[in-house]
């Protein structure tokens, strides 16, 4: 996606110098007088930027963000306020963007859309570059404007009045250009994916995962991978990459029989031609892998409800993960992030399949020493090794929106021996919704807390047969 509507200038000085014709300069004569200077005054220690929690409590707050120093010590959630960007939005003659959607818009731009990447503001292609695609009627301009409204309110309820009615004209807006084939497939994709995605933000009761839009998506993947001309389109690596890691963090929440293959050969040869050379703002260089744990998902979901095994695909989806190997040694956060989600996809693969017959290429005596460790043990062991190294990420890092999917699935497996782990985990599922303001975040850490709970009184149960129990359909990524 181009950047040529990424233009950005410092704003003006409150009180600048007015400049009308030539610019003389003032003689003795002409030179205002000098007012008198007024007494010093205590500068207010008033915090600009403190949070909620701290104005409640009448402290000074330390204004460190995603979360400040005293919510990180007392483990609560931190409301901070949105940082003002010295800079301002400026847009060719040319863009049909209006001045009254700019607010929202360069909300969206410069603040937003940090929550779905895992990369800098300025290597963001659903910041400014999104720009080029929008029309002043068009669904895509709703979609970003209702998302915007909904994240500075922190996806509340009771500030999404402004985000409904946006969001409404951009399903309209969508229908149409549906029908009338106004849209490309690349711009039809966004608007289907950002739609899809932010059902998840603004559903109070855990239950929308987007999946309509998400059937919708599968559908133009298809067709774009189909068309030469489409498959070679500047969006293309970014779509089918952005596609993989939505139909990831889904994979567990369709149901069984609405399930449908993700695989191709299509999408199988793109991704593995494709998607491994050039490095993506969501999946980086792991797309592969989060292919492997969409296919792994849904497997899972299906054993969860029936209880039929295929003992040669449970041997293949260890191979696979066990033989991955990441192309991202150069970003150590990197590193840290793809091991948390394969060990992520082999903690489910064990804990509802088993183990299998000692694969030969684990580095782990677990697997190769019979009788060495249980297979609670082998998980437990993920698990921790999972949570310690996400907790090492900072809080100010990009990595942290990656976190939620394999934090929930190792924080699940902890027991009553690793208390201060499992008070480690809630402050960081707190810390992730004060970063990215998604309320599935904090439905998780209840989730982990009820499960506790349960395991502790000695009920064996697993945090996606309580989830189903409960009738969420929690998507944390």
């Amino acid at each position: 996606m181009g950047s040529r509507y990424r233009i950005r200038f410092a704003a003006v000085a409150q009180f600048a110098e007015p400049t009308l014709g030539k610019k003389k300069k003032l003689d003795a004569q002409q030179q205002p007088p000098v007012q008198p200077q007024p007494p010093n005054r205590a500068r207010s220690s008033r915090s600009r930027y403190g949070c909620e929690e701290c104005r409640q409590s009448r402290v000074k707050c330390d204004e460190t963000f995603p979360i400040c120093g005293r919510c990180t010590r007392r483990g609560v959630v931190c409301h901070a306020a949105t940082r003002e960007s010295q800079w301002q939005l400026h847009l060719p003659p040319s863009s049909s963007i209006k001045d009254d959607d700019e607010p929202l818009l360069h909300h969206w731009f410069s603040t937003t859309s940090q929550i779905i990447v895992s990369t800098s503001a300025d290597d963001n292609p659903f910041s400014y570059p999104i720009a080029q695609y929008i029309s002043p009627t068009g669904s895509l301009i709703h979609t970003l404007k209702s998302i915007s409204a909904a994240h500075q309110n922190f996806f509340k309820p009771r500030g999404l009045q402004r985000c409904l009615e946006e969001r409404c004209k951009a399903l309209r807006a969508f229908r149409q250009e549906l029908v009338r084939g106004e849209q490309s497939l690349q711009c039809s994709f966004l608007t289907a994916y950002l739609l899809g995605i932010s059902s998840s933000y603004l559903d109070r009761y855990g239950v929308d995962y987007g999946k309509d839009h998400l059937l919708a998506a599968h559908a133009i993947v298809g067709l774009i991978l189909a068309d030469d001309t489409a498959r070679n389109h500047p969006l293309t690596h970014l779509i089918v990459g952005a596609f993989v890691y939505w139909d990831m963090s889904c994979a567990f929440l369709v149901d069984t029989p609405e399930q449908r293959e993700i695989g191709t050969p299509l999408l199988d040869g793109y991704i593995t031609d494709t998607m491994q050379q050039v490095f993506h703002p969501i999946t980086g260089r792991c797309t592969g892998l989060f292919y492997i744990l969409c296919r792994l998902g849904r497997y899972v979901r299906r054993v969860s409800e029936t209880a039929d095994h295929n003992s040669v695909l449970e041997l293949q989806f260890e191979r696979e993960l066990l033989e991955w190997d990441d192309e991202t040694k150069e970003d150590p956060m990197w590193t840290q992030t793809s091991h948390a989600f394969r060990s992520h996809g082999l903690i489910m693969l064990y804990r509802f399949c088993g183990r299998s017959s000692n694969y030969p290429g684990s580095p782990l005596p677990a697997y190769t020493t019979e009788g060495c460790f249980t297979t609670d043990d082998l998980v437990r062991n993920h698990a921790v090794t999972t949570i310690s190294s996400l907790l090492c990420i900072p809080l100010a890092s990009r990595h942290l929106c990656l976190q939620p999917i394999p934090l929930l699935t190792a924080g699940a497996e902890l027991t009553s021996d690793d208390a201060c782990l499992r008070q480690e985990v809630r402050s960081r599922f707190k810390a992730l919704y004060s970063f990215n303001r998604i309320p599935a975040h904090l439905a998780a850490e209840e989730l982990l807390v009820s499960l506790w709970e349960l395991k502790d009184s000695g009920q064996d149960i697993t945090w996606l047969e309580l989830m189903l129990l409960k009738g969420w359909r929690l998507r944390v990524g």
